[in-house]
């Protein structure tokens, strides 16, 4: 009877061990199956997602972007034309105080200037330095900036690469326009753009 009983045990620790490996190995391959289900099928839709949503708010910037850039280019365009018609001295003055006022209160321009024939300025306008020294930088000449000089040969409205504003000290960007015989040139600040 001793002897049967010895038996018997390890029969049912064996089956028990048995139990318990099938159990691991059931638990085990259930893991390494959604595993593989996560990484091959969810894994890859969530990427998808996540580049769709990327793109669709790259989009939304890009629009909203280029209507900042348009309503620049329009204003520019708006003040070089009022400029252009402006012919006596009272006019160049009443030309002047508005472009002080609207660089003042625009949130688009860093800066507005007015540069005659020679590229020297002869108003000037800043939104973000109330305290600007304007009668300083009058009759500077702003001939050696790229966009002057490109706004010289193509007599139309362009656009700078950026670059540092010989006023403010910041990086900006600028658009520039004829305006008769004088020229437009407005600054928008690059960090203005980034925070926008």
């Amino acid at each position: 009877m001793i002897l049967e009983s010895r038996m018997k045990l390890p029969d049912s620790y064996s089956l028990r061990t048995l139990l318990m490996v099938q159990f691991l190995a059931v638990a085990v391959l259930a893991g390494i199956v959604a595993t593989v289900m996560m990484v091959v099928w969810r894994l890859p839709m969530a990427q998808k997602q996540v580049q769709t949503e990327q793109a669709r708010v790259a989009s939304m910037v890009l629009q909203q972007l280029e209507v900042l850039l348009d309503t620049t280019e329009t204003l520019t365009t708006s003040i070089g034309q009022m400029i252009a018609s402006e012919t006596s001295a009272a006019s160049r003055d009443t030309a002047t105080a508005l472009i002080a006022h609207i660089s003042g209160s625009a949130d688009l321009f860093e800066s507005l200037y007015v540069l005659d024939q020679h590229a020297k300025v002869i108003a000037i306008g800043s939104s973000t330095r109330s305290g600007l020294q304007i009668g300083d930088w009058i009759g500077n000449d702003f001939s050696g900036l790229p966009v002057v000089q490109a706004v010289r040969r193509s007599r139309g409205l362009t656009w700078s690469e950026q670059f540092q504003s010989p006023v403010l000290g910041v990086p900006v960007v600028a658009v520039a326009l004829p305006a008769g015989e004088n020229i437009v040139l407005a600054e928008v600040s690059v960090r203005r753009l980034v925070d926008f």
